[in-house]
């Protein structure tokens, strides 16, 4: 049988509904026989055209390696960090149509699995309208691009006009930060009992503005979600929300991938959704007894105590069955490994619970189950005592399962200490790229990792530009065995060696950048929990191999300059967020440069950035960073590889640079032109611009450094005099 590499995208590392549902396809996957190919969005930027041009780039190295399937989750990517851009065109343009399985949303002519957005919330509507009679309704809506909040909107506005109710709406987004929009609208409309959010990421940001102001939620105003991620049963109060069920949802569309390959007739076309009624949308508290709060301090999973108290719950009509459900449920989650084992077993998990090797296992198959009790019961006399037990089941599962979970983030983050180190013993090797790619590999299986491996180009280009030049795949790791290669053309195929072809697993695609360069690519068998790790180790990675191939170009410059020993000095020389030298560093190279350079004419240039705290305080310091980033860059555009560049404080920059262009003044019209040009073309609602001052001099071994620093100074003091006097700024 062919063992197929079916590639997923997935906007989002974080643990919620799109890992869930990334989860969901690799049991499925797995299941077939095949190699789910995991690619998140790891680009080390927030600048949308640099994500779009990230993952264009790993279609290209996709398509390239002759991928045999594609999951798109269209809506989600169009939705997320995407929005602004045609990445996801760029793949549905360059990728085989009959490889491509699209989900979330229906695309014409390419096999799709829709989301139905419909089903649950006119459920949700109809119980917030008719059970709770709410008149004054405001909807938190999603990007106006997006499919899935258009069909919300359509449901929420359909229920609406049946009842002759007017609304208010405005527009968020799905994953981000939405609590000023928040504040704002309740600003604009303070007499609303009721948000309802079109995410449940939007609805935790409605709870933060909400309790900000003293507002009981369920009671002051009701707020509910979509989507039901894993942290909504234990929100306070738990959140109502609909469910479409991602890991089912992914379980199903790794299916349909495998039936697309095989040739199969298409099995499904739409996901259905449904109403999870919880108590956020203003249910009565009844009376409890306290046996729920007695399960929930313990500490270990309450596998007799849950199932004797959903007995005693349950009415004499049906509670034989339900029983029997809920035993077999909570036993196996007691002994999940061993129920993974035996193969007679894997029905009844799968229909009650979801599983996999971490011990973390879905509850959704556990809802569905207490809403047919609720159902049953929805009529009758306990209905409210009902809805509160539901909820207190749910939150009981939640808590053991954020138990494991958060143990398993533990462990993954104990990692990044040694992720910090990869670069480190790297460059220990600089004058052998092959001991350096080694000792790379051998940070990683040290790491508990059983396989990688590393395509490398052999210069590395601009993460905009399609590389068209050789890649290589230049090192693996196999289960504890490092294999070095040097000069391997890639494959017209994935290079997973044994480990890979005897047996299905999960990879994780991560692009290696430095800077805006794309030097390559990892591949590497990891879980959900470790895509931090993946992250943070694609940087070092990157980082590594840049200066690898730095040293290589320098190595006679760096010989000359004192044998640097970059494995010692590395992060005592080096600013952390833009890469440059810092002050020590400067400092150092500074002294070497001038004892080889003796009698050189020589300019120090000193750089400020303009209005750093107007950036800061307005648009936030993840965007002062990137102004600060882009200053090195125009810095690193705009002088020579021979010239030492560094940030010498928050926002101030020097450059030491010998025998510079006979005119003076060119460097500064370089910088200050890529500022202009990246100002007219990188959409950002501020300008960046620079104000520099320079000195000049001649390298004597009695020269007075100070001096020349102070008049560069002053001449950059001057320029800024100017441009506030000229309202240039």
């Amino acid at each position: 049988m062919k063992r197929y590499n079916i590639a997923m995208f997935n906007d989002s590392f974080r643990f919620d509904y799109n890992l869930e549902m990334v989860r969901g396809a690799a049991i499925a996957i797995k299941e077939c026989g095949h190699h789910l190919i995991h690619v998140p969005m790891m680009a080390p930027t927030d600048d949308v055209d640099q994500v779009n041009a990230y993952f264009r780039r790993m279609t290209d190295f996709l398509v390239d390696m002759n991928a045999d399937g594609f999951i798109l989750p269209v809506g989600t990517l169009r939705s997320g960090r995407l929005v602004e851009g045609a990445a996801v065109d760029y793949m549905l343009e360059h990728i085989d149509h009959s490889k491509i399985l699209c989900i979330e949303d229906h695309i014409a002519g390419i096999r799709s699995i829709a989301k139905d957005n419909c089903t649950g919330m006119r459920e949700l509507m109809i119980h917030l309208l008719d059970h709770h009679h709410f008149r004054h309704v405001g909807l938190v809506e999603g990007p106006a691009n997006s499919v899935g909040s258009q069909e919300r909107h359509y449901v929420c506005v359909e229920e609406l006009a049946k009842r002759h109710l007017s609304y208010v709406m405005t527009r968020g987004n799905f994953r981000g930060n939405n609590r000023q929009i928040i504040r704002e609208f309740l600003d604009e409309n303070p007499h609303l009992d009721v948000l309802v959010c079109f995410s449940d990421q939007i609805a935790i940001n409605a709870y933060e503005v909400a309790k900000e102001r003293g507002l009981r939620i369920g009671k002051d105003i009701a707020i509910s979600g979509f989507d039901d991620i894993p942290s909504a049963a234990l929100m306070d109060p738990s959140l109502t929300t609909v469910s479409i069920e991602p890991y089912e949802f992914g379980y199903a569309a790794g299916k349909e991938m495998v039936n697309l390959l095989d040739g199969k007739p298409q099995q499904i076309t739409t996901f259905s959704s449904h109403f999870v009624h919880r108590m956020s949308c203003g249910e009565k508290e009844m009376p409890e007894s306290e046996e729920f709060d007695q399960l929930l301090q313990r500490d270990v999973f309450p596998h007799q105590e849950i199932t004797d108290c959903i007995y005693r719950s349950c009415t004499s009509g049906y509670h034989q069955e339900l029983y029997q459900a809920i035993n077999h449920l909570v036993s196996i989650s007691e002994h999940i490994a061993t129920a993974h084992a035996q193969r007679n077993g894997e029905d009844l998990i799968r229909k009650i619970l979801q599983y996999e090797e971490q011990d973390y296992f879905n509850l959704s198959k556990f809802y569905e189950t207490l809403m047919h009790y609720y159902q049953v019961l929805q009529k009758s006399d306990r209905y409210y005592k009902t809805s509160n037990e539901i909820v207190k089941y749910q939150q009981v599962f939640a808590k053991y399962f954020y138990r494991r979970h958060t143990e398993q983030i533990k462990k993954s983050a104990q990692k990044q200490t040694d992720i910090y180190q990869i670069i480190l013993k790297a460059s220990a090797f600089e004058k052998n790229p092959d001991a350096a790619y080694y000792e790379m590999f051998k940070s990683i299986d040290q790491l508990g990792y059983k396989f990688a491996g590393i395509y490398i180009f052999d210069k590395g280009a601009d993460i905009s530009q399609r590389a068209e030049e050789d890649l290589y795949f230049k090192a693996e790791l196999l289960d504890g065995r490092i294999q070095v290669h040097p000069q391997r053309l890639r494959e017209p195929g994935f290079i997973l060696s044994e480990f890979g072809q005897n047996h299905p697993h999960t990879y994780t695609v991560a692009g290696l950048m430095a800077d805006r360069s794309l030097l390559g690519f990892l591949v590497l068998e990891a879980s959900h929990y470790d895509l931090q790790n993946v992250f943070f180790m694609s940087l070092e990675l990157g980082l590594a191999i840049k200066y690898l191939k730095m040293f290589k170009v320098q190595n006679e410059l760096l010989e000359t300059l004192a044998n640097r020993n970059v494995s010692l000095h590395f992060q005592a020389a080096y600013d952390e967020l833009t890469g440059l030298l810092n002050r020590r560093g400067l400092q150092e190279k500074s002294t070497e440069l001038f004892n080889v350079y003796q009698g050189m004419h020589v300019y120090i240039y000193s750089i400020d950035l303009d209005r750093l705290k107007y950036i800061n305080d307005n648009y936030g310091h993840a965007e002062g960073d990137f102004a600060i980033k882009k200053i090195a860059e125009a810095l690193h555009h705009s002088f020579r590889q021979t010239d030492l560049i560094g940030r010498v404080g928050g926002d101030e920059f020097l450059v030491v640079a010998i025998k510079p262009h006979s005119d003076e003044d060119y460097v500064i019209k370089r910088i200050n032109l890529y500022l202009e040009d990246f100002n007219r073309l990188g959409k950002k609602a501020y300008p960046i611009r620079a104000s520099i001052g320079y000195s000049e001099f001649d390298v004597t071994k009695h020269m007075d450094m100070a001096l020349y620093l102070k008049e560069a100074d002053e001449r950059l003091y001057e320029v800024k005099k100017l441009k506030k006097v000229s309202r240039i700024d």
